[in-house]
């Protein structure tokens, strides 16, 4: 890639391209193109980093400072973000060594705000994928698979900015303990305003949705589905609110759902039960 990168006029620019894929970047020193993609696509609006060594995405300070890539750094950010509006779906496939999805005051904070679609898939190094506050605008879809690394998918101050979030999945992370942790900021309730469908499967490590006595509130879910979690017996310690919701599924194939009343005492009668077809 890099020696198409190189072939290319200097100023030659994809008015066009709509969708773009990063894939095999194997060089373990390889440092993520972001000068490249910020003046050559200004109307992408998908993007997918796969199969590659990069230990960080985008990771200039917005200024355009701060990154390894060969191409220098970044300069005239305003006009290169200005024209990345368009871009609204971000795919992280197969990445071995991605340690964090952004870091404060770096470039992907300034992205991550118009994305609306976010799959974070085969990242075995990623401890959290949201570990920080960060202003999610548009964020929408959000799914995490086959992460053998991680342990929560985001902080309390994080998930808060999670408020046009319908739709979550989180499958098959063995590592995953609970999905919301404590991170000492704040005591407020936490909130998924427009969360409709939850999905848990194959999650062997988790024990709850969140460890803090913090109250939940999911003012929207109606649909959640919970597979292969054995080890949780709570779905939360502090109060929990989802007045919209009277079933939790067990499997896709479950048409009738499971419900004793409120979710925290349905997701305790199921694992009490020890039944492998069940929660477990």
């Amino acid at each position: 890639m890099e020696d198409v990168m190189m072939m290319m006029p200097q100023h030659y620019v994809f008015h066009n391209l709509k969708e773009l894929d990063l894939v095999c970047y194997h060089d373990e020193n390889v440092a993520f193109p972001s000068n490249f993609l910020l003046h050559r696509f200004p109307n992408l609006e998908e993007l997918g980093v796969k199969c590659s060594s990069f230990e960080e995405i985008f990771p200039e300070d917005s200024s355009g400072h701060g990154g390894a890539t060969p191409y220098g750094e970044l300069t005239n950010m305003a006009k290169p973000l200005q024209e990345l509006r368009n871009l609204n779906r971000l795919e992280l496939y197969k990445l071995r060594n991605l340690k964090r999805v952004w870091k404060d005051g770096s470039l992907m904070t300034k992205i991550l705000k118009q994305i609306e679609v976010l799959f974070v898939v085969e990242c075995p190094s990623l401890p959290i994928v949201l570990p920080s506050l960060i202003s999610f605008q548009r964020l929408t879809y959000l799914g995490v698979e086959d992460c053998s690394g991680l342990v929560h998918m985001g902080t309390c101050s994080a998930v808060t900015s999670l408020v046009h979030l319908t739709w979550l999945s989180l499958r098959n992370c063995g590592a995953m303990e609970d999905v919301v942790t404590d991170d000492g900021n704040g005591a407020g309730d936490i909130s998924f305003p427009k969360l409709e469908e939850l999905i848990l499967d194959d999650l062997p490590s988790l024990e709850s949705f969140s460890n803090t006595n913090r109250a939940l509130r999911f003012p929207s879910l109606v649909r959640i589905l919970v597979t292969k979690c054995p080890k949780m017996n709570i779905f939360c310690k502090g109060a929990l609110r989802t007045p919209k919701l009277d079933e939790v599924l067990l499997s896709k194939e479950d048409d009738e759902g499971h419900w004793e009343g409120d979710l925290n005492t349905t997701i305790q009668t199921l694992s009490a039960l020890n039944d492998p077809q069940r929660i477990q």
